[in-house]
């Protein structure tokens, strides 16, 4: 560990060397020249929402940074644990030939995803959207006031963010509701119980033919996003013109599904609660419908069926090709290895021969199996409704977690410890004076965090703390992508009283929109098929006439509509702006 560069502040604890190797299909941005090296640089990321691993953030810039820029042929990237002032901190090393100029890059994490881990609840997001629509819609219809740069401006009122709150209540609602319906009428129908007089043949016809129209309309979008998955191998993503179109009718036939679910319940136990027949049938659609859910049966089952078999020839092939390593493998017990290999091909037989007899039975008429070859679109509910929830408690619940300051809430100390983890980590990499140029990335609520904690840092510089020295001189760029930073600017301006004395108040802890001498250079990617991100517009003057406004970068290459949020990642746009601020 002799070669190990130390800076003024920096010990080194533990370092490893590992390859990343270039993409074939890109091009270094110069011919590697031997000049004399600039100051080491200095790129904190923050990940987003979800469920990030550790580590995965500092692989991905540092993947992207070489795939751009040609790394020098005698060294290669390092990976160190250093002791920064107080704090023990991960980093990559890069030595980045870029243009005329070797750079050296050390990239730190700023990691917070365990802490929201498990915190946030389905009711939490619920509560987050109902107050943030609520207050959109009043707020909605005058224009938005911003206190920035020593004076009170208006903007446009977003639309679009009220729509959008909107409709992710109402897929909520619509989906909690779909699901406790089916699992109140399934133990409704319990075996060792009668079921109510309400709950016979009619209502589970209708409520069947709902879902299966719900799952109808769902489909198409699930197999794109299913092909938009299996086309990450290669980085490709999905023309607009099929994610869309969709994504409008998956949300459409969610919401309708919710409201025809309703009435048929009120149909069958308020207005009508003594009648045998459907709804569809009294509307005169009876006939339509039932051949529309024989249909859907009909084409469920066959292609449940093929996606089995396609999932049952990739395993046997993936087990037949791990058979094939073991038995070529030297001094392995060969034997062994065949007699479980049976057995297991055996008790998978059994399985597949028992699931072929059920199904052959589910298509007989009566019995319980007969009943649950027409309710197939009933799990298929759940699990989506499952998911949904799970995407929503594991993004919008970050969110709800992160950006209600101006609610007394459970999320005061979960908020603060976001806060730190991240200011902790900058603080310290701005401690080290080894770094002449500092670049902070965010990605997603991360830019959110990573927005707050240079706020913090340059309220420390300008109070005389001795922290966080000469920031912003050595913050050469902030940069964030996919980042919500308008929309929580308007939340939190919605949500509180809208007074002018609160907005210079909530100013006065933010530099950034308070003293334009201290605002670095400010890139902002976005897609416009990002629905969480979008230009910033409400960190500037209207006419943006204070010093280094915001720069609004499109990103073309985000392309897939929702997944356009995490394609950033694999797009040049963003390593070319880091790469464009190194040298």
């Amino acid at each position: 560990m002799n070669d190990a560069p130390r800076g003024q502040h920096g010990v080194v604890v533990a370092a490893a060397k590992y390859t990343v190797q270039p993409s074939k299909r890109t091009k270094a941005i110069a011919p590697s020249l031997a000049q004399p090296a600039k100051g080491v640089a200095a790129i904190v990321v923050a990940h987003g929402m979800g469920q990030q691993i550790q580590f995965q953030t500092l692989d991905d810039v540092a993947e992207g940074l070489l795939h751009l820029a040609s790394a020098t042929s005698t060294a290669k990237p390092v990976a160190r644990t250093v002791a920064l002032g107080d704090e023990k901190l991960a980093r990559l090393e890069l030595k980045l030939q870029i243009g005329a100029h070797e750079r050296e890059v050390h990239i730190y994490e700023a990691y917070w995803a365990p802490l929201t881990q498990g915190r946030v609840t389905l009711r939490d997001v619920s509560g987050f959207l109902v107050r943030s629509g609520v207050g959109a819609i009043k707020s909605g219809r005058a224009p938005f006031k911003r206190w920035l740069f020593d004076d009170y401006h208006e903007f446009p009122a977003p639309v679009r963010t009220v729509i959008y709150l909107l409709v992710a209540l109402g897929v909520i609602v619509s989906l909690t509701f779909l699901s406790f319906l089916i699992v109140a009428m399934a133990a409704a129908r319990a075996p060792l119980q009668s079921p109510p007089e309400w709950l016979g043949p009619a209502m589970f016809q209708d409520v069947t033919t709902v879902l299966n129209f719900l799952v109808t309309a769902l489909l198409p979008f699930a197999a794109v996003m299913l092909v938009w998955q299996v086309m990450q191998r290669w980085k490709w993503g999905i023309p607009w013109w099929l994610t869309v179109p969709t994504f409008v009718v998956a949300l459409w036939a969610t919401l309708a599904a919710g409201i025809a679910a309703a009435v048929v319940v009120a149909y069958h136990t308020a207005f009508v609660p003594d009648t045998p027949a459907s709804l569809f049938e009294s509307l005169g659609g009876s006939i339509r419908a039932a051949r529309f859910n024989a249909w859907f049966d009909w084409a469920a089952w066959r292609l449940l069926a093929a996606v089995a078999m396609l999932c049952l020839i990739w395993w046997l092939g993936t087990m037949g090709l791990a058979f094939w390593r073991s038995l070529r493998t030297p001094n392995n017990s060969r034997g062994f290895t065949i007699a479980v290999t049976v057995v297991f091909l055996l008790f998978a037989g059994s399985l597949f021969m028992l699931a072929a007899y059920l199904v052959q039975h589910a298509r007989m008429d009566g019995g319980a199996l007969g009943t649950f070859s027409h309710l197939l679109a009933w799990p298929l509910v759940i699990v989506t409704a499952a998911v949904v929830r799970s995407f929503l408690i594991q993004y919008a619940g970050d969110v709800a977690a992160y950006v209600q300051p101006q609610v007394v809430d459970k999320f005061h100390e979960l908020r603060q410890a976001i806060k730190n983890a991240v200011w902790r980590t900058a603080r310290a990499v701005y401690a080290a004076t080894e770094y002449d140029d500092i670049i902070l990335v965010g990605h997603s609520l991360g830019s959110v965090v990573v927005y707050d904690a240079l706020n913090r840092l340059l309220v420390d510089q300008t109070l005389g703390g001795v922290q966080a020295p000469d920031v912003g001189s050595r913050t050469r760029l902030l940069l964030t992508f996919g980042s919500p930073l308008d929309k929580t600017a308007f939340i939190f301006a919605t949500q509180g009283t809208g007074t002018e004395a609160r907005e210079a108040l909530a100013a006065s802890v933010q530099p950034l929109i308070e003293l334009e001498s201290l605002r670095p250079r400010w890139v902002n990617i976005y897609s416009r098929w990002d629905i969480i991100s979008g230009g910033l517009d409400y960190y500037d003057r209207p006419d943006r006439s204070n010093q280094h406004s915001v720069e609004n970068i499109k990103d073309l290459k985000a392309s897939t509509l929702l997944a356009a949020h995490v394609e950033y990642w694999r797009n040049p746009t963003l390593f070319q702006t880091i790469i464009a601020a190194l040298g």
